[in-house]
């Protein structure tokens, strides 16, 4: 088995022991995808390993979005705590580590999680433990898997940088922003103080000075009162309006046009570049079109009904032959019932 597959088989199980919610439908053969592949899933094993070393980082974490720069400075701020390490942190969330310098740091990870739930390395429980790892150890044996444990961190790592004063508690990128910020004599403190408070003087100067020159009224709170239910009647009475509106287009304008249905254009926040707002003004400029095209072609109904009308009108010399041959059957009709 190479030492990858071992790593990797190391892991599961140090995972399965710990019952690692996140192992549902996984299996050693999948687990490199979960641990290696830049995903939601990942960040939460991240989050929940950070979370169970202690609950004291679940609160730290927990208003933050995945994919948010604010809960990935976050993650590798409570990473370099937890490892006390200057690794580039920023490479291995992205996923652009390479996969040897991400499997080293899953293992320390997990380790580290692994030795603080139940006391031991995981190295040791298989060597050393394996028979009594449900059993209470007694003072002898527990001081030598100690000085076991301690001896493997000193081959492991250098003596100089564990026993250090120097602790580099944050990563490469966040201690050189610290570096660059050097902190400020007191000189230059008691100068900003000063300067700040000439500044409040002065603005206080000046309020006062405003405050004689102009007369403010006080407002009485049933003025305000009276104020603000007039405005949301005006806005009550402005929505009725506009619903009317909706109403009777569709029920009275829209079944006369037989061109495609118009569309409102979302003028306003919904705009969040120049190609939409050209796309919006081209969508006006078309509805306006159709809307011109429909009004000339009710106008020419109408205009041509009125040509009709006014040529069927009765005219002045109509009326008065109209009124002759009226009284002539007037007078046929008389002379009729008169014999």
């Amino acid at each position: 088995m190479s030492k990858f597959c071992r790593i990797i088989n190391s892991i599961y199980k140090r995972l399965n022991e710990l019952s690692c919610p996140f192992l549902e439908n996984i299996n050693e053969s999948s687990l490199p995808t979960l641990l290696f592949d830049s995903n939601n899933l990942r960040f939460e094993l991240l989050k929940w390993v950070v979370c169970t070393f202690d609950p004291v980082f679940e609160e730290f974490l927990e208003a933050s979005n995945y994919h948010t720069e604010l809960f990935q400075q976050k993650l590798i701020t409570a990473l370099s705590i937890l490892l006390h390490s200057s690794t580039n942190y920023a490479e291995l969330l992205s996923g652009k580590a390479s996969q040897k310098n991400q499997l080293e740091f899953w293992d320390d990870l997990i380790d580290i999680l692994y030795t603080s739930h139940f006391g031991y390395s995981y190295s040791l429980s298989n060597k050393d433990l394996s028979s009594n790892c449900c059993q209470s150890f007694e003072l002898t044996e527990t001081f030598l898997n100690t000085c076991k444990f301690i001896d493997a961190l000193i081959h492991e790592h250098k003596p100089k940088e564990l026993f250090s004063n120097d602790v580099h508690l944050f990563n490469i990128e966040i201690e050189s922003q610290r570096k660059k910020q050097p902190v400020p004599s007191l000189t230059m403190l008691i100068e900003a103080t000063e300067k700040m408070k000439e500044d409040l003087v002065t603005k206080t100067n000046e309020l006062e000075s405003l405050l004689k020159s102009l007369n403010f009224k006080e407002l009485e709170n049933h003025n305000v009162e009276n104020y603000c239910f007039k405005f949301d009647l005006s806005l009550k009475k402005l929505l009725q309006m506009v619903n009317q509106f909706i109403y009777s287009f569709e029920s009275d304008l829209e079944i006369w046009c037989d061109q495609p249905k118009l569309e409102l254009s979302n003028i306003g926040p919904s705009i969040k570049s120049l190609t939409d707002l050209v796309r919006h003004y081209c969508s006006i400029n078309d509805n306006l079109s159709i809307l011109k095209k429909n009004s000339s072609y009710f106008t020419d109904i109408l205009k041509e009904r009125r040509k009709w009308n006014d040529e069927n009108l009765l005219k002045p010399s109509s009326l008065t032959q109209l009124r002759e041959e009226i009284n002539i059957l007037k007078q046929s009709i008389s002379r009729k019932y008169s014999k």
